[in-house]
């Protein structure tokens, strides 16, 4: 049966991206329902003044060079998310935002010490350079003689 000014093909295609849309949403909700924190003394401490990203994305975790001790993550990263030493602003942006919002410490696991100072996990869901939501795990330490969090791991967390 054709009807006239009716596409089948725009409206399977418009029916695919509704689906995706929605699946994206319940993946984004379900991730923060676990893993956003309720309460600000839940984030990560003094995240507005974390450091360290810059340097640990463009030396390690997005390092594709032969040899390099970060280059698994950094394949992983490119092909999971489309993120690479080209784009890594882009990135530094997403894990700012999410130290922001993720759990910091005060949830099981989330925070030890050890020697160094205190050692903290945070999760979070970034929207990649490719347009896709995945989840990282991004480790953070607090020296005691530096009092600010700085970025020590940054990886895709599957």
């Amino acid at each position: 049966l054709a009807v006239a000014g009716w596409d089948r093909s725009a409206a399977s295609t418009a029916s695919a991206a509704v689906r995706e849309q929605k699946r994206v949403d319940k993946m984004i909700a379900d991730f923060n329902a676990e893993h956003v924190a309720k309460d600000p003394a839940e984030l990560l401490p003094k995240y507005e003044y974390a450091h360290g990203v810059k340097e640990k994305l463009l030396n390690y975790s997005l390092n594709m060079k032969e040899g390099a001790s970060g280059r698994d993550k950094a394949v992983v990263f490119q092909a999971a998310l489309g993120y690479n030493a080209n784009n890594y602003e882009l990135l530094m942006q997403e894990i700012m935002a999410g130290i922001g919002r993720g759990y910091g410490g005060k949830k099981p696991g989330g925070k030890t010490t050890t020697e160094h100072g205190e050692k903290f996990t945070v999760r979070m869901l970034v929207k990649g350079a490719n347009g896709r939501y995945v989840p990282i795990r991004t480790g953070w330490i607090i020296a005691p003689e530096d009092r600010t969090p700085r970025m020590t791991t940054a990886f895709v967390d599957r």
